[in-house]
């Protein structure tokens, strides 16, 4: 609900694909949990890698854009430094309830992304809405999508 307001908020009704991240920064569970267990439970591990595959949507306000996968759903902020380079912030929720935060930053080579963050994740879910626990998790991100900076002909 949150997200769909946020998405809404705009008088201009547009939403584009920016990118998929393969590899999604957030929650970072993946990355810290699965592979280096991915030897022993192979098909546990690719399982959970494909509900982690993230598309990432902008909206119509200004640097904010969301992203959705079967894990996670994320209101993510990229506010670009330099062509290429930005800071980001979002946050996290689980099945649309609010379950940590992340910030850290991303460079953009083309169509491709990388981003590195640190992540703030709570044990939270409908079942059981407490905020007493927290985990800080490395998050990395690989990510594949339209260039948001192409260089001009004249210039190649």
């Amino acid at each position: 609900m949150v997200i769909w307001l946020a998405v809404t908020a705009s008088a201009e009704p547009t939403v584009i694909l920016d990118r998929v991240d393969l590899v999604s920064e957030d929650p970072g569970l993946w990355l810290s949990r699965e592979l280096p267990r991915a030897h022993l439970a192979p098909g546990t591990a690719g399982l959970r890698f494909l509900t982690q595959i993230r598309p990432v949507f902008t909206t119509p306000l200004r640097d904010l854009s969301v992203g959705l996968s079967l894990q996670s759903q994320s209101l993510l902020i990229e506010h670009p430094l330099t062509p290429g380079l930005a800071v980001t912030g979002g946050l996290i929720t689980r099945a649309g309830l609010p379950t940590g935060g992340m910030v850290g930053g991303s460079w953009r080579p083309g169509i491709f992304r990388l981003g590195l963050s640190g992540i703030a994740l709570s044990s939270a879910t409908w079942a059981h809405p407490r905020w007493s626990s927290w985990q800080l998790l490395p998050g990395v991100g690989l990510g594949i999508g339209r260039d948001r900076y192409p260089r001009a002909m004249w210039m190649e």
